[in-house]
């Protein structure tokens, strides 16, 4: 594992056990994957705070460790463009609909 992507690791995992403490369920996790995105919509109402917590974490932890399977260096044009998938993953990015993206950039 590259020292620089470390940390992001590491929020991803706080980010999971955050959305853990909050509380959730399989079937809020179900019904944010499953819900017809518009452009933007609201994670936090559509499935509560915790269950985006965890959208949040597993979309940094995938986007990580897609980052590291590649070989990229984690430079800081990496990272921002990391906080980027993670700020959108709070309102309208899943692993479902962000699916073609990373299976088009391989």
């Amino acid at each position: 594992m590259e020292k620089n992507s470390r940390p992001l690791i590491y929020l991803s995992i706080i980010f999971i056990a955050l959305g853990l403490f909050e509380g959730t369920s399989f079937e809020a996790l179900k019904h944010l994957i499953l819900t017809e995105d518009v452009l933007i919509a609201d994670y936090f109402v559509i499935a509560g705070v915790g269950t985006t917590y965890i959208n949040v974490g597993v979309m940094l932890l995938v986007t990580t460790l897609v980052l590291h399977f590649l070989k990229i260096k984690f430079t800081g044009s990496v990272v921002s463009s990391v906080f980027l998938i993670v700020g959108f993953s709070f309102f309208g990015k899943n692993l479902i609909n962000s699916a073609p993206i990373f299976i088009g950039g391989l």
